[in-house]
């Protein structure tokens, strides 16, 4: 059995929502609004990364039979981890267009070539060492 098949059928039904937010009512918390947790693959200082719930609709064509909750914000994998990753494979593909730019130069001499590759390098090692601004 998949992951995806396993998380499937541990997903609460209606009936199950229904009695906790029933039980929820009961105890008084009737006007609390409800929040979903979000996981961004890092630890957070404080409370955790929530979006709220603005919505509930019943799915229909490839997503029939399911409830969908709709919320504040997108929801995405690692939106910090998948940005970080971005900008290194652009400081990369920077630095490959860089080096093939100076190798196409028949013009230049050996010399020259490998004095601007070792500032190609160097220019890649700082920006590698980059933050990707928030």
């Amino acid at each position: 059995m998949s992951e995806q098949q396993e998380k499937t059928l541990v997903a609460m039904t209606v009936k199950q929502v229904s009695e906790v937010f029933d039980q929820l009512k009961h105890d008084g918390h009737s006007t609390a609004k409800v929040y979903l947790v979000v996981d961004r693959g890092f630890p957070s200082i404080g409370s955790r990364h929530m979006t709220g719930i603005t919505g509930i609709r019943v799915g229909f064509d490839w997503e029939n039979g399911k409830i969908i909750l709709e919320t504040d914000e997108p929801l995405s994998v690692a939106d910090e981890k998948l940005r970080e990753l971005r900008r290194k494979v652009e400081v990369t593909n920077s630095a490959l267009y860089g080096v093939r730019s100076i190798l196409n130069k028949p013009e230049m001499s050996d010399e020259t070539k490998l004095a601007m590759l070792k500032k190609q390098i160097a220019l890649f090692e700082d920006r590698s060492k980059e933050t990707t601004p928030a």
